[in-house]
């Protein structure tokens, strides 16, 4: 489905085929897609934020944890391919720090960029002129100690 709408937001004035209209169906009634006046499907602005893991059913677990393995394995290809383009001119913007917060000073930050997120992603339905679709992403977790690191490079990622 992801594709799907990715294929949406990157060609907005082709008709879709005939064989997408049952995933497109789906996407409106899970509230990711619309179809407009001009009988052309879209895809809508979406808030993803996921529950933590402990939030869930013990019987939904597993799942979540294999789309969250997806997810960051995603994640990671992107970041991947990103380091690797020499630069995106006005386009590439990074931002990164360490901070000594509470709880529930970081759930407050939390909200508050997501607020933000939110203002500028609702914008516009559709791409406009003058505008890229962009990567946009906001993680904190507590950070690792360098013997963390060395266990994660050499043996790979912990479960």
């Amino acid at each position: 489905m992801q594709r799907v709408v990715r294929a949406l937001n990157e060609h907005p004035d082709t008709p879709a085929p005939p064989e997408a209209e049952p995933v497109l169906r789906r996407l409106a009634a899970a509230g990711y897609a619309r179809r407009g006046r001009n009988g052309r499907w879209r895809p809508l602005p979406v808030d993803v934020r996921l529950p933590r893991p402990e939030q869930l059913p013990e019987e939904d677990r597993a799942a979540a944890r294999a789309f969250a393995d997806a997810r960051n394995d995603r994640e990671l290809r992107i970041l991947g391919w990103a380091a690797h383009q020499g630069g995106f001119g006005p386009w590439g913007q990074a931002s990164r720090t360490v901070a000594h917060l509470t709880e529930d000073e970081l759930a407050r930050f939390a909200e508050e960029y997501h607020e933000l997120a939110q203002r500028y992603s609702l914008r516009r339905a559709t791409p406009a002129p003058g505008t890229r679709e962009l990567a946009m992403r906001f993680y904190a977790f507590p950070m690792p100690t360098e013997s963390e690191l060395a266990l994660q490079r050499a043996d790979g990622p912990r479960r």
